[in-house]
């Protein structure tokens, strides 16, 4: 016997989500806005992440390593702020549900793949340079593991996709 929900069950599945990671340069406007325009084609809702790794902080105790610390995620949210919001104005004007995470950890692939778990994503889209392999080898390719390791489907945008995305506006000043 098939049983079929009654209209006022609020039994409807949930929206599938998709992750787009993002940096701070053309290419992370365009991820987004391509990120947008797929979403919108999918019905689907969307976060935004920036992943940064941990630099390289001197501290000379554990209490100023802590300030350091506190002073370098402080920078990096201040950063990525405008980032997020052109990107969350994109998800808005499409009319789609968009959030934000920003993570601050060794590994980017790492917080990329925990992410994109813990917000239940379909998708993970993220942006290429088209580095060859000599700089991939010297200075890895978070695209590159990703694509290897993620049990989920990755869209790789390249600088010359456009995929009809809408204007991302102008680069930020330095």
């Amino acid at each position: 016997m098939t049983v079929t929900p009654s209209p006022d069950n609020n039994t409807a599945p949930p929206r599938r989500r998709i992750l787009a990671v993002l940096e701070e340069s053309e290419l992370g406007r365009r991820t987004a806005a391509i990120a947008v325009g797929v979403a919108a084609r999918m019905d689907c809702n969307l976060c935004f992440q920036v992943a940064i790794p941990i630099e390289h902080i001197e501290a000379r105790s554990a209490a100023s390593m802590t300030h350091a610390l506190a002073a370098y995620r402080q920078l990096c949210h201040d950063r990525t702020q405008p980032l997020f919001e052109k990107a969350l104005g994109l998800a808005e004007a499409a009319g789609l549900d968009g959030r934000t995470v920003l993570t601050i950890e060794e590994e980017p692939c790492a917080a990329v793949l925990r992410i994109a778990g813990e917000q239940a994503c379909d998708l993970i889209v993220v942006g290429s340079h088209g580095r060859g392999a000599v700089a991939r080898a010297l200075h890895g390719s978070l695209v590159a593991d990703l694509v290897r390791l993620s049990p989920r489907p990755v869209l790789v945008c390249r600088d010359d996709m456009h995929l009809g995305a809408a204007d991302t506006g102008p680069p930020p000043t330095a």
